[in-house]
């Protein structure tokens, strides 16, 4: 078993020193008094997100609650039976 953060779209998984690289990089990048910041943005943008998601769910379950039943399919009426009729006889006058 291996202590590492399993993330997919990397092949692989980070481990402690993957993290914290990268958690320095982000700090020196953008600042400590901009990631508080950065973190409120992204946590309402999380958060509008889930919002808008909930009411487009809710919007389609109000237009459509219920299922129409599933259709029987209508099958072709069935012609009696065909006697089989016998060729002409040409007739040589």
């Amino acid at each position: 078993m291996s202590n590492s953060f399993p993330l997919g779209f990397l092949g692989g998984g980070l481990g402690g020193g993957e993290i914290l690289l990268v958690l320095v990089v982000i700090l020196v990048l953008f600042g400590s008094k901009n990631l508080p910041r950065m973190a409120r943005n992204l946590g309402k943008v999380m958060e509008d997100f889930k919002r808008a998601s909930r009411q487009v769910t809710q919007e389609l379950m109000r237009e459509d609650p219920d299922p129409p039943p599933p259709r029987r399919p209508v099958l072709p009426k069935t012609l009696p039976p065909q006697e089989p009729t016998a060729p002409d006889e040409h007739k040589d006058a």
